[in-house]
């Protein structure tokens, strides 16, 4: 069990009818993930949108899974830094229990790799140096936590870094996610022989089941600047059997190998993070974020977030609209007051020439349409012989032109119209935030536990590994 955890902690976070679900996340053998609506809380007084983990109940049957979900809830909400997403809450309702986390609207370093590759781009050196420096902080943060309690290094260790496991919000910000396998030196929560972590990059030590300290961590991160700038895994593809074996006996590729144009300083960097022997390694995730920070420029957050943009503005809006959609069925009316996205985002790489196009064509129609309002009005003045009383003025909706004949006591020629298209708006930064919905209305119908689990969602919404 998590040091310092005691019954009570249990029962003071078990608050009924505080989460009504929207749309599931992802699925796997162990729990789920899915949108839900936090209700106003006294201390807060607002309502949000979370994450939402719930252990499955054949999983919930299991003691040791049950102290896995309490150790790693416990430990979510001990990590409070802006490169780890952060959890809200925890506990148990009606048998059920649950991890309230931060929703975060972005994708996967996972995806963001495999989108660029895809695309066939590949990722400057100061992005990349950017985005591990993010991750390195988070890391940092992590490795230093203390016992709330003792005041003592918990000493913990991530053990599963990799591109999963970071997520990259469409405001560009990056976060570490997912220390449900994490190591705390004063645990022993594996069993003999088991190796947990994904292969592809844990340290050699990981693999062969030797005690862990935070340079674990620092062999993962070599492995995942690797594999950002060649767009392919450091030890390629193969089995966990293959894995095992090359972290055994195989030196690590060097980024020389990547075909890419290195800093040499660089090169020397990612030795030392992959070194075999942990001794070799930095000694901390901030010395790492320090040294890659002087490969990166000022530029490299804002070039994330555009990249993030322009490879995935359709899901940006498609998750938008999913979540609208979702809140206004929940809770009615909510669709009118869900904030709207600060700005509309940029298109894909297919649409920027179509939708220049179309705004050009636009405005020379409504130029057009006030040149010929103005001819108009020039020959129905001089034909008319009664004045005509203008309707009220009405705004001017979608593309149509509206023409309004105004009195005048004598007929004046129709001056030259200057048409020129309209200057495009300018680009503002997208800055996400959580959407949440006022508490001048509160919730139409409370329950005293979390809605059932919602249908499962279509193969590609599954997260085969959620936990």
């Amino acid at each position: 069990m998590f040091p310092g955890m005691t019954g009570r902690d249990l029962a003071d976070a078990a608050l009924g009818g505080r989460y009504r679900s929207l749309f599931m996340l992802g699925r796997g053998g162990m729990g789920s993930v899915e949108a839900a609506l936090q209700a106003a809380s006294a201390s807060e007084g607002t309502e949000r949108v979370v994450a939402l983990k719930r252990l499955l109940p054949d999983a919930a049957r299991d003691k040791r899974r049950v102290d896995m979900f309490l150790r790693e809830a416990r430990l979510a909400t001990m990590l409070d830094h802006p490169n780890i997403v952060r959890a809200w809450d925890f506990g148990e309702l009606d048998g059920e229990l649950y991890l309230a986390m931060e929703f975060v609207e972005g994708q996967s370093l996972a995806r963001l790799l495999r989108a660029v590759k895809d695309a066939g781009e590949t990722l400057p050196v100061p992005v990349v140096a950017w985005l591990l420096a993010e991750i390195c902080e988070g890391l940092h943060a992590a490795h230093e936590l203390t016992d709330p309690a003792t005041k003592q290094p918990l000493s913990l260790v991530h053990r599963d870094v990799s591109p999963q496991n970071v997520i990259i919000g469409y405001d560009g910000r990056v976060k570490i996610l997912d220390f449900g396998i994490a190591k705390i030196e004063t645990e022993s929560t594996t069993k003999t022989g088991e190796v947990k972590g994904k292969t592809a990059y844990m340290s050699p030590e990981q693999a062969m089941g030797d005690p862990l300290d935070r340079r674990s961590d620092l062999f993962g991160v070599g492995a995942v600047l690797f594999e950002c700038l060649a767009l392919k895994r450091m030890w390629g593809e193969g089995t966990d059997m293959e894995m095992i074996r090359k972290l055994a006996l195989d030196e690590p590729p060097s980024l020389t190998t990547t075909g890419r144009d290195v800093p040499a300083e660089l090169v020397a960097l990612h030795a030392r993070l992959v070194a075999r022997n942990a001794k070799e390694r930095p000694q901390t995730a901030h010395e790492v974020a320090t040294a890659l920070r002087a490969f990166a420029d000022p530029g490299a957050a804002a070039a994330v977030q555009t990249l993030v943009e322009r490879h995935f503005a359709t899901e940006s809006r498609e998750e938008r609209d999913r979540l609208s959609t979702a809140l206004s069925d929940v809770v009615p009316a909510a669709k009118s007051v869900l904030p709207a996205p600060p700005i509309t985002l940029a298109p894909t790489a297919s649409e920027p020439a179509r939708q220049r196009s179309t705004g050009k064509i636009v405005s020379r129609i409504v130029a057009l349409a006030a040149l010929i309002g103005l001819f108009t009005y020039g020959y129905r003045t001089q034909m008319a012989t009664v004045k005509v009383e203008p309707p009220a003025p009405r705004p001017i909706t979608s593309f149509t032109a509206a023409i309004v004949t105004e009195p005048t006591p004598a007929p004046t020629p129709a001056p030259t119209p200057s048409i020129a298209p309209s200057a495009p708006p300018s680009a503002r930064p997208i800055v996400r935030a959580l959407p949440s919905v006022p508490t001048a209305r509160p919730l139409t119908t409370p329950t005293a536990s979390p809605t059932p689990h919602p249908p499962p969602p279509k193969p590609s919404d599954v997260d085969e590994h959620p936990f």
